[in-house]
């Protein structure tokens, strides 16, 4: 069953707009913190929802697209705000401000959500490029 889920998700993710990626990324992003916050509250290990957390914000992070200007490096800021709490909560072993991480980021997702689909489009100067982002790999 897990291979027709994973297949599932790559043929919708492949269907996907870039702005619905966005948000995707943005929605596991904040699941993976709060598995950490929930993790450390219960004095677990949460070293593999902190690698994924950060694996997706740096993801974000990569694909940002600088010719935007200065959104991308408002984003940036805010993706290295987030990678500052998640690598301090690692190497500390504590919750270090990860509810501040997923208070900034679940605001970027809603602005992303609220975002109609043709202003979107429009801030997209290249194929694959959204608002700064550039999903074209």
């Amino acid at each position: 069953m897990s291979a027709s889920i994973d297949t599932y998700r790559s043929v919708d993710l492949g269907t996907a707009s870039p702005r619905q990626i966005i948000i995707r990324l943005f929605e596991a992003a904040g699941r993976y913190l709060d598995e950490a916050v929930r993790a450390f509250e219960r004095d677990e290990p949460a070293l593999e929802a902190l690698g994924s957390a950060r694996s997706v914000v740096g993801g974000l992070m990569i694909s940002l697209n600088f010719e935007a200007g200065e959104m991308a490096r408002n984003l940036l800021r805010i993706y290295l705000f987030a990678l500052d709490r998640i690598h301090t909560s690692i190497t500390e072993n504590r919750d270090a401000g990860l509810e501040e991480a997923i208070q900034v980021l679940g605001v970027l997702r809603s602005a992303w959500q609220e975002m109609p689909a043709e202003a979107a489009r429009q801030s997209a100067p290249a194929a694959g490029r959204t608002a700064g982002v550039d999903l074209r790999g």
